[in-house]
């Protein structure tokens, strides 16, 4: 359908994260040059729709960044549920700069757990806040909904390919990148983190095998410079006809070689002979198109030095120029694009147009070269075809005003800067991670594995002892603790924050609600699959029991309304839990743990101590339990029983009998 004269605003690239109606964000992965904490916080909690109080508590990571080795690291602290990784080895990247910008997040349906959808995005901007504020940039995002793969048309095949190939992506620049805390599970318990990749994993492998053999639009700079693509693209997504008109748009071009000021700047010129193609074959742009470049006036590298060469092809160079939907705000463009399309006499119809987006700038290293270590950055975009926009209407979508003249003079332009110098790269840290243990009453943060550099962690000014068991740390557990090490190559000391995993598999989570209170341990397991309210932790007045606390009264009387609290806790749960679906149980008997051994310490449970009895015991009763997992002869019912074992091992009650025997 034909674009009305003004179109609606297109979502933000804050608004991708949102979730669509009736789903929760279950986990994502980033990619980007750089990344900052004022975006990437409210963009975890809307692709979560929970507080930062909330997802500290829950300490699980919901999305992943990889970012270029020059983005100062971001803590989980900062924003929790954000797992930023660092490079494992600098020497190793086969890139010059991670400069590519994508994003892949999956959500659950709130009510279906077997419901799901999934969203890739190509973005020409940074996850920053400079990005929705500052800047002109582009976006784009395909979503597939679980029901589409029920009729797997061409539209979904095609959305399914271009989701895989981002996919395949992450999972390339996984190899280079610390990913520790996305692999803390147990043996026997795996955590929130790993459980919803794994089901994010399954839905992703659904999407290929719907995909067959459609290529994506989706491609990347690692075997062929984008560049060298592009014109298959455009043959298969967009067609192939000579189009007369094209228009180059980027936030930075290639700067000017010396002697270079006669000459049309290389890449711009390389992008216009590609798409001309020979006589008669790969023709894409008909011989003498009208070209338009879009700029920064106040930074465009080479377009402000060689501006007679450019003027004197015939090419025209226009001001970038914001959407009115923007405001009358000044922007910089920052946007990375090619558009394409022929002009017929009469016609306001932009037909035969197509459109490239992406991440790579038209510079050597961004769009004519490959992936190398000195050479190539690392890019991706993506080429659509455009129906339906029309010339007066593109301004809309595109950083272009045809109201204004072209530039007439090179004064008005200026070459800016140089790219800003990056701070020192984050390199993953020798210890990403320490888990705690308690033993005998004292906290341990012990390595997963043996650094391969001695790490001294620290405890404010105070340096931890080290034994066999880890290391000894004299305070409440903390989230995150510093590290240092020495640095061999550089001779210099070196210092990381990096977080603890508790024995719950939690990452980074902040102290769990007070150990003496069963009504908050309900609150955590009432609202499940969702996390706990904000207020579980604030309500003022809240008491041991649902109802009041006892006041002054024998001792039998006390003992009985601590008993009758803790029996309406276990009815509770098994009402709550006889009614959940397979894909939550695994989830389900984490928090069931988590929430009960932080009330182990109640008077509650000293009370059913004293009195002999299990009182969990009716949980393991088949009418208190769903069908799929009444016994041990299922993976769920083994899981449960597992659970119902550790808390019970960590009550002190796993040596006393049944209740009712």
């Amino acid at each position: 359908m034909p674009p009305r004269k003004n179109p609606d605003p297109p979502p933000s690239l804050l608004d991708l994260f949102r979730c669509p109606a009736g789903y929760r964000g279950l986990f994502g992965w980033i990619a980007g040059f750089s990344a900052t904490a004022d975006f990437l916080g409210p963009a975890v909690e809307a692709f979560t729709e929970t507080t930062p109080s909330q997802r500290a508590r829950a300490g699980q990571v919901q999305i992943v960044l990889f970012a270029d080795p020059g983005n100062p690291r971001i803590s989980i602290g900062e924003v929790p549920g954000l797992a930023h990784c660092g490079v494992v080895n600098l020497a190793e990247l086969p890139f010059r700069l991670m400069h590519a910008k994508i994003a892949l997040l999956g959500f659950l349906d709130t009510e279906n757990p077997g419901t799901w959808m999934v969203r890739a995005i190509v973005s020409t901007g940074n996850w920053t806040r400079e990005t929705i504020e500052e800047s002109l940039d582009l976006a784009w995002s395909v979503d597939i909904y679980a029901a589409d793969l029920e009729r797997p048309e061409q539209p979904v095949r095609q959305g399914c390919a271009d989701i895989a190939a981002v996919h395949e992506i992450f999972v390339w620049l996984s190899r280079y990148y610390e990913t520790s805390l996305l692999e803390v599970s147990g043996p026997e318990r795996r955590n929130a983190t790993e459980i919803a990749i794994t089901r994010c994993s399954e839905w992703l492998g659904q999407l290929r095998t719907s995909a067959g053999r459609q290529k994506p639009r989706v491609f990347d700079n690692r075997e062929a410079s984008l560049l060298e693509q592009l014109p298959v693209l455009v043959s298969k997504f967009c067609g192939y006809e000579k189009r007369n008109y094209l228009c180059m748009g980027s936030g930075f071009f290639e700067g000017t070689a010396a002697g270079a000021n006669s000459r049309v700047p290389t890449v711009l010129r390389s992008v216009v002979e590609t798409l001309k193609g020979q006589a008669g074959k790969n023709q894409y742009l008909s011989s003498g198109p009208e070209v338009d470049i879009v700029v920064n006036v106040t930074a465009c590298q080479g377009v402000s030095t060689q501006f007679e060469a450019i003027r004197n092809a015939g090419w025209s160079i226009r001001a970038a120029t914001p959407p009115e939907y923007m405001g009358p705000d000044q922007r910089s463009l920052h946007a990375k694009f090619i558009f394409s399309a022929k002009y017929l006499e009469g016609s306001d119809r932009c037909s035969s147009a197509w459109l490239y987006l992406g991440s790579g700038n038209l510079t050597g290293p961004g769009f004519t070269s490959k992936i190398s270590r000195n050479g190539g950055n690392f890019e991706v975009g993506v080429v659509l075809p455009v129906d339906g926009v029309t010339w007066s209407t593109l301004g809309h979508f595109l950083p272009i005003d045809f109201d204004n003249d072209p530039i007439e003079s090179s004064t008005a332009l200026a070459a800016g800067g140089d790219m800003p110098v990056r701070p020192p790269p984050f390199i993953a840290p020798p210890l990403p991670l320490l888990y705690a243990e308690e033993v005998d009453g004292e906290l341990w943060l012990r390595p997963a594995k043996e650094p391969s550099v001695a790490v001294i962690v620290l405890n404010g000014a105070t340096i931890c002892t080290l034994s066999e068991r880890g290391y000894h740390w004299i305070d409440r557990p903390p989230r995150e603790v510093t590290i240092s090490w020495k640095d061999q190559e550089a001779g210099a000391t070196c210092t990381a924050v990096i977080p603890i995993v508790d024995a719950c598999g939690r990452i980074g989570a902040e102290k769990q609600l007070d150990h003496g209170n069963l009504s908050d341990a309900w609150g955590r397991l009432a609202d499940f699959p969702m996390l706990p309210a904000d207020d579980q932790d604030t309500e003022a007045g809240r008491t041991e029991t649902r109802g009041a606390k006892p006041g002054p009264a024998s001792a039998e009387t006390e003992t009985t309304l601590y008993i009758r609290s803790l029996m309406e806790l276990v009815e509770q749960v098994a009402r709550k839990q006889t009614l959940l679906e397979p894909p939550d149980w695994e989830l389900w008997c984490n928090r069931l743990e988590e929430s009960l051994i932080d009330v182990a310490s109640s008077e509650a449970v000293k009370a059913a101590c004293l009195l002999g009895l299990n009182p969990l015991s009716p949980l393991q009763a088949a009418p208190f339990r769903p069908t799929f997992a009444e016994d041990s002869t299922t993976a769920h019912g083994q899981r449960y029983e597992h659970a119902l074992t550790l808390i019970a091992n960590k009550w002190g009650v796993d040596h006393l009998p049944s209740i009712g025997t």
